[in-house]
């Protein structure tokens, strides 16, 4: 499954167990220079970006209805509200 496991890492401990891609995997995830904000990349095509405040929800940023796996996933370093990301076109 598309599992994320979000740390504390100053308190050692496990914070959430985050379904990132329903009944897929999570190929990528990055880390956004703002703080609490990450995004992922999943083997069902789609990018979506989460806030570690409210992990219940996330925002699809991309999807494509294909279903090429999403490989990879990054925040722009000048200006965190740009996001590249590449998909492998076979299966």
């Amino acid at each position: 499954t598309g599992l994320v496991h979000v740390w504390d890492v100053a308190a050692e401990k496990l914070k959430a167990r985050v379904i990132a891609h329903e009944a897929s995997s999570c190929f990528d995830v990055r880390f956004s220079p703002k703080p609490d904000v990450f995004i992922t990349a999943g083997e069902d095509g789609s990018v979506r970006m989460f806030d570690s405040r409210a992990l219940e929800y996330s925002t699809v940023l991309y999807e494509k209805t294909d279903r090429f796996p999403m490989m990879r996933v990054e925040f722009n370093q000048v200006d965190s509200n740009y996001v590249s990301c590449f998909r492998r076109r076979s299966h």
